[in-house]
């Protein structure tokens, strides 16, 4: 599969460091061979805002899905014990989408180990010894894909291995 196309999902389009963040990533994506797909690569239309300019980001981003041959997706938690919820709209389109999913955590422990049996409004968490939630953890694996404890760094040898060598 030369030349493959990599979408990045996750939150880091919210980090103060985007830019440079995504310009790395890209970088690694090149030289490994790839084209990376990159939601701030998105032309938006000057002058939306609002809906507007949430509506056409959303269109965009799910375009450049269905553009992609693989998602690598950032699975840390986000803004509180899971995942991104943007993310896991993103690895649900890829998943439908039948594209190839590789998501990174720094840990791999399960939710339980992490969150407890219960949280903190007494709600139960996923007993299953997942370290994300089921949904996402098994769009990832029948993709093909893997899940893997580490970085977006650590992603791409597992997909230049696999996928360079056809």
């Amino acid at each position: 599969m030369p030349n493959l196309k990599i979408y990045l999902a996750g939150p880091d389009v919210f980090r103060p460091d985007q830019e440079s963040l995504f310009a790395t990533r890209k970088f690694l994506l090149k030289e490994a061979g790839f084209t990376p797909l990159c939601p701030l690569d998105n032309e938006i239309h000057e002058g939306l805002s609002g809906r507007d300019l949430a509506r056409a980001i959303f269109e965009a981003n799910v375009s450049m899905i269905h553009d992609a041959d693989i998602v690598i997706a950032n699975c840390n938690d986000f803004r509180g014990q899971c995942i991104d919820d943007g993310t896991a709209f993103e690895v649900g389109v890829a998943a439908m989408a039948r594209k190839i999913i590789f998501g990174y955590r720094d840990q791999l422990i399960t939710m339980t180990e992490r969150i407890g049996i219960k949280d903190s409004n007494g709600w139960s968490v996923e007993p299953f010894g997942l370290s994300t939630n089921l949904m996402i953890e098994n769009a990832i694996i029948n993709s093909s894909g893997q899940l893997i404890a580490g970085t977006f760094e650590d992603v791409i040898p597992l997909i230049s291995a696999r996928y360079t060598s056809e």
